[in-house]
C-alpha cells in the first residue's frame, strides 16, 4: 500500500562494473530493491523520491541510468497536475464524504417501550440532535444528562455514534408488581419498638400481642406457625395490618456563616483537537473565576473511522460564592426549612403520622442547633419467612 502511494520505479544502469556500482548503492542513502547484474547492466526497482540520488551515483560511476517503467498512485495523480477542474472535484469530493461523515443520518432508539418514536425524536431534537445536525458541535454526554433530567420515565440514556448514525438507547422507569409468595410461611414481626395502638386487620396467622401491648423491634405480632386442636403444627403465611405508636428524634445544625452559590448561565466554547494539541477556535474573552467545566471530545470521521482530529466542547458554568452572617432567627428559619423537608420525605411520602413533636434549639459555637423529638404512629409489621424442610 505504501509503496503505491510513494511510486516505484523500474530502472537499467549500463554499467562495466556492476558490483562496484551495487557496493555504492549500498553505502548511499538510496533504497534500491530487486537489484540484478547481468551482461553488462545493473537492475532493479527505487521509489520515486530516490531517482536523482540515484542517477548521481551512476553519473558519478560513468555509467548511464535508464528508467525502464513506473507504477504508483503518485504517478497516476501526476499526470492530472495541471488539470484543475479534475483536482478540484476531487478535493469537493473529499470535502462532501468528510462532511456527510460527520452529520447525522440516520437515528437508531433502541429500549423505549411506553415512550414512542416520535416523543424520542422531538426530545433528541430539543437537544440538538436530528436528521442533518452536525456531530462534533454537540456533546452527547449533555444531551444525555438532559434527557434523563428533563423526560419524566426515563432512568437512563446512552448516546453513541458510529459515522453519521446515532444509536440511542434509553431505559425506561418501570413499577414491578409486588408479588406476595403466600404460599411461603412467615411470621409477621415489629419493625420498631412502640407500643400498638390499633390493629387493622389479621386476615391469616395468629395475633400474638393485644391492642396497646408493647412490643421491641422484632417481636412476632402474628404467628404464621399455627397449633391445632389436636396439637398438630402447621404454617402458614401470616399478614397483619397493625399500627404502632413510637418515638425518633433528629438533630440539625446550621452555621452563622451561611455560604450561597448562585450559578450564571451555561456557555460552551469550542476548540480543535489536532493530533493531542487543543487550539481554540474564538478567543477567550471575561474568563469566569469560578466555574464548573465539563469537557467532551468528538471525533471527526471519514468512512466510519475516527480521525486523530476533532472538536472539544467546553461546557461552562460560572458561579459565584457570597458569604453571609446569620441572625439567630435566619438561622431558626433555615433550621425549620430543613425539618419540614425532612418530614416531607422521611414521614409523608412514607405513610408516617406525626402525632406530637417537640423542638428544642441549643447554641453552638457559630451556630444553632435543634433537636426534634416525634411521637408517630405507622404500620409497623415486617415479613419475617418461616424455612420449613420439605414444607409444601
Amino acid at each position: 500500500m505504501l509503496d503505491h502511494l510513494r511510486g516505484i520505479i523500474e530502472f537499467t544502469i549500463v554499467t562495466d562494473s556492476p558490483e562496484e556500482l551495487i557496493n555504492r548503492i549500498r553505502l548511499s542513502s538510496v533504497s534500491a530493491k530487486k537489484l540484478k547484474a547481468a551482461d553488462g547492466c545493473l537492475t532493479g526497482e527505487c521509489y520515486g523520491f530516490d531517482k536523482a540520488s540515484l542517477e548521481k551515483i551512476a553519473l558519478s560511476a560513468h555509467s548511464e541510468f535508464i528508467e525502464t517503467g513506473r507504477r504508483g498512485f503518485i504517478f497516476v495523480l501526476s499526470k492530472y497536475r495541471r488539470r484543475y477542474g479534475v483536482l478540484a472535484g476531487v478535493i469537493a469530493a473529499i470535502l462532501m464524504v468528510f462532511f456527510l461523515s460527520n452529520i447525522t443520518m440516520r437515528i437508531n432508539i433502541y429500549g423505549n417501550e411506553t415512550m414512542s418514536d416520535a416523543e424520542v425524536l422531538s426530545v433528541l431534537g430539543d437537544a440538538g440532535i436530528r436528521i442533518g445536525s452536525y456531530l462534533p458541535n454537540i456533546s452527547l454526554a449533555r444531551v444525555e444528562r438532559e434527557i434523563v433530567s428533563n423526560v419524566e420515565g426515563v432512568a437512563w440514556a446512552g448516546i453513541k455514534r458510529s459515522g453519521p448514525i446515532v444509536s440511542v438507547e434509553i431505559s425506561e422507569m418501570t413499577k414491578k408488581p409486588e408479588i406476595t409468595p403466600t404460599n411461603m410461611p412467615c411470621n409477621v414481626i415489629s419493625a420498631k419498638n412502640c407500643q400498638i395502638v390499633k390493629i387493622n386487620s389479621v386476615p391469616m396467622g395468629m395475633l400474638v400481642p393485644m391492642l396497646y401491648d408493647t412490643v421491641k423491634e422484632g417481636d412476632i405480632l402474628v404467628s404464621g406457625v399455627i397449633t391445632g386442636k389436636l396439637a398438630n403444627t402447621y404454617y402458614v403465611h401470616a399478614m397483619g395490618d397493625i399500627t404502632g405508636r413510637y418515638t425518633e428524634r433528629i438533630t440539625f445544625n446550621e452555621s452563622f456563616t451561611h455560604r450561597t452559590v448562585d450559578y450564571g448561565s451555561k456557555f460552551t466554547r469550542r476548540s480543535l483537537w489536532l493530533f493531542g494539541l487543543k487550539l481554540p477556535l474564538a478567543p477567550a474573552i471575561n474568563e469566569p473565576e469560578n466555574a464548573e467545566v465539563n469537557e467532551e471530545l468528538s471525533y471527526f470521521n471519514l468512512f466510519n473511522l475516527s480521525l486523530p482530529v476533532g472538536i472539544v466542547n467546553t461546557e461552562i458554568r460560572p458561579y459565584t460564592m457570597t458569604e453571609e452572617e446569620l441572625t439567630p432567627d435566619a438561622a431558626n428559619t433555615l433550621l425549620l426549612e430543613k425539618v419540614a423537608r425532612y418530614e416531607e420525605n422521611f414521614f409523608h411520602d412514607e405513610g408516617v403520622n406525626i402525632v406530637s413533636k417537640d423542638i428544642i434549639y441549643t447554641p453552638v459555637e457559630g451556630g444553632l442547633s435543634v433537636t426534634v423529638s416525634y411521637v408517630l404512629e405507622a404500620n409497623i409489621c415486617r415479613t419475617q419467612y418461616i424455612y420449613v424442610k420439605n414444607h409444601r
